[in-house]
């Protein structure tokens, strides 16, 4: 059984509460991408998730066993933390969208980061201008985008690159 974190980022409990048989489900889904992009009702990201899964599912990635999952499709009654904690800690690399800079996805990216793992972040040009962003990403693999088309090629290159860095 893979390990798990030691120190538990939500209750500091010095080990991860979460059950064997859900490890062992997150290890089956290896290797796999976490897509952290804001979501509700306005379906605003919809496209871009879209795109992402697109992107993950062309033969030179999909090829190398990687699969997308959604974090936002995470969920289970009174553990979507733990889920989605584990998630990152099992995922191979995150893809995160940074326009609204919603909380969730900040926090994703934060446990992602702590985690050690790599996280290509995607900006909306029409939600948020990169240079607005409160903090520096300038040394960080970012894709500037405004359609799918803008979005595809850079985000597929970024990808192979960082499947290659894996090895």
């Amino acid at each position: 059984m893979a390990k798990l974190p030691q120190f538990c980022p939500q209750t500091g409990a010095s080990k991860c509460g979460l059950s064997d048989q859900i490890v062992k489900q997150r290890i089956e889904k290896q290797p796999y991408v976490i897509i952290m992009t804001p979501y509700g009702p306005e379906g605003r990201y919809d496209d871009t998730v879209e795109t992402i899964r697109k992107v993950i599912s062309r033969k030179k990635i999909h090829q190398k066993g990687v699969r997308a999952i959604l974090a936002s499709e995470i969920s289970q009654v009174g553990a979507r933390y733990c889920l989605i904690c584990q998630s990152c800690w099992f995922s191979t690399f995150g893809i995160a969208e940074l326009g609204d800079l919603n909380n969730n996805v900040l926090f994703e990216v934060g446990l992602m980061y702590g985690f050690g793992k790599h996280v290509i972040f995607t900006c909306h040009r029409d939600f948020i201008d990169i240079r607005d962003l409160p903090f520096n990403i300038s040394d960080y693999f970012v894709v500037p985008y405004r359609s799918s088309l803008s979005l595809s090629l850079p985000l597929e290159k970024r990808v192979e690159y960082i499947l290659q860095l894996l090895g």
